[in-house]
């Protein structure tokens, strides 16, 4: 790999990933690669590598590390097929940030710990199931924050992540939990933290308190996630460390947020695709769920997937040295024109098949705004029956007119859409009356 190939990498793909932030992101760093459309610039220099070079893994070292640059959609799918091992998330970076406020979380557990944390998850969550053992509670948190945000007159991203930030608490801790901001601002804190992985310190008294503020609400009502985990873990291993698991949950709650804010901008300016969503019948909501997959799919709330070898390994004809980071880097993927026709464009109906929405594991590359295979995130199911049910409560309930910034000009339907988006920057005028949208010049 020539020096100059390296250093368009590092410059195109790595830094403006590092910048934005991968465990909070930084809203002035967003609004500047979304106005270059840097991942973008990134997809483009990796198709062109990997027509120039072929489809093996691009190698460099970075900081002293040994990277790999995932190109082939094969080999992609290959490396999450083999997870955990020989490629683990557990990665070396990744255990130094998420360490700030989950050591024990599953995704940066050991190889002897992960499957025991991970089968909590999986119960706790009710991977899997289209509707959680709870839904009559969630969902009534759910509906309660739909009708607020439809009578919000003027929502902005403040005002809808703050009541977002509030339903998370609620369904995760309880009731008593919607006004905690204060443990939501402590979460945020340890996260800018661990944007700078290990090069910032740890605040163990911070961690402290903030696992000390969520085993507080131990005692909530028996329909908060929190009080089933507790449940399920009652009787178990101490290693599983129950309380650790719950603040990824919370920190995964942001994805959500952005998710939904962006299908609503995308659905106010889309009378069609709005009608479709309004007209469903079926209780799992099957179209919205796919307007929430087909948003991540634009626009990946997580835009690198990184594994460690944790042994000399091969990826296609390339050789992998242990402790080697893989980098999956999904936007390359997602837009690819590989995929199907028009992979810029908002299409929520790639994710359906026969009426109900699918993975689509048998595209030409791989689709995967949840990760894939044993790493695959536990609560998708659960993510996509909230953001689906708050979507249909606010269409049902609001009139949404937009645009009132410039970067809905972006998403006019019928155009390519951006590669990074800055949803920070999209605003509603919101009154409760029947749905409709407009174009305001």
């Amino acid at each position: 790999m020539s020096s100059f190939d390296r250093a368009s990498v590092i410059r195109e793909v790595l830094v403006p990933l590092a910048a934005r932030g991968l465990i909070l992101r930084r809203p002035r760093m967003v609004r500047r690669l979304a106005r270059g459309d840097a991942d973008r610039r990134a997809i483009s220099r990796l198709e062109q590598l990997r027509t120039e070079r072929g489809p093996e893994p691009l190698l460099l070292s970075v900081a002293g590390r040994r990277l790999a640059v995932v190109l082939d959609p094969d080999h992609a799918r290959d490396v999450l097929a083999r997870t955990p091992d020989p490629f683990t998330p557990a990665t070396t970076e990744k255990r130094s940030a998420l360490g700030r406020f989950e050591p024990h979380g599953v995704l940066i557990s050991r190889r002897a710990n992960r499957p025991l944390r991970r089968e909590l998850n999986t119960a706790a969550l009710d991977s899997g199931h289209a509707h959680h053992r709870l839904s009559t509670a969630l969902n009534e948190a759910v509906d309660s924050t739909a009708v607020d945000l439809s009578r919000a007159g003027e929502l902005d991203w403040t005002t809808f992540n703050a009541r977002f930030q509030a339903l998370a608490r609620v369904l995760v801790l309880g009731p008593g939990a919607a006004a905690d901001t204060q443990l939501t601002d402590l979460l945020a804190t340890l996260r800018a933290d661990a944007n700078w992985a290990y090069a910032s310190p740890l605040r163990r008294r911070k961690r402290r308190r903030l696992l000390a503020r969520i085993g507080s609400y131990a005692g909530a009502p028996e329909d908060s996630l929190l009080s089933h985990l507790l449940s399920l873990s009652a009787a178990g291993d101490p290693d599983a460390h129950a309380l650790e698991q719950v603040p990824h949950w919370l920190f995964a709650f942001d994805a959500a947020a952005i998710a939904s804010y962006t299908a609503l901008a995308l659905l106010a300016l889309r009378p069609d695709d709005r009608a479709q969503a309004l007209e469903e019948s079926d209780p799992t909501l099957p179209y919205l769920r796919a307007c929430v997959l087909e948003t991540l799919r634009l626009w990946p709330t997580t835009p690198a997937l990184l594994r460690d070898a944790t042994t000399d390994t091969e990826l296609g004809e390339t050789p992998i040295p242990k402790q080697t980071t893989l980098l999956i880097y999904p936007p390359l993927f997602h837009r690819d024109p590989r995929l199907e026709p028009d992979p810029d464009l908002f299409r929520p109906r790639r994710w359906l098949a026969d009426g109900q929405v699918q993975d689509r594991p048998d595209t030409p590359v791989p689709l995967i705004p949840f990760s894939d295979k044993d790493a695959r995130c536990p609560a998708q199911e659960l993510v996509l029956a909230v953001t689906s049910r708050l979507l249909s409560g606010v269409l049902e309930n609001a009139e949404l007119l937009s645009p009132q910034m410039g970067s809905y000009e972006a998403l006019v339907p019928g155009r390519p859409l951006p590669a990074t988006l800055d949803h920070q920057a999209l605003r509603f005028r919101v009154s409760a009356s029947t749905p409709q949208a407009t174009i305001r010049s």
